[in-house]
């Protein structure tokens, strides 16, 4: 607490400090795993700044996240597990036993 306190000196930093402690617990405790709780926490107001960086130099359009190979590679990559997780197509993606 002393360390959260520490950097700005706001009783703010702490209260969001145990509040956050308090989520990863009771995530922990439900079994959710609370590393990618952690990493949305921490990289989220990045990728919120890039994102808009990147809308405002394209006008708006999200084509250019798409033209180069890498990161439209990485985006079929990210549609084909977001799909995988809709039990239907799980179904569709899983082999069949020949019995």
């Amino acid at each position: 607490m002393l360390g959260s306190y520490s950097i700005t000196q706001r009783l703010f930093d702490v209260w969001v400090m145990l509040g956050v402690g308090i989520a990863c617990f009771w995530l922990r405790r439900r079994g959710f795993p609370v590393a990618p709780f952690v990493l949305g926490l921490v990289l989220g107001d990045i990728v919120d700044k890039s994102l808009r960086r990147g809308l405002v130099l394209s006008d708006g359009s999200l084509l250019p996240f798409f033209t180069r190979p890498i990161s439209a590679a990485l985006a079929a990559l990210v549609v084909v597990m977001l799909l995988t997780q809709i039990p239907m197509v799980r179904r569709w993606f899983t082999p069949r036993s020949k019995t």
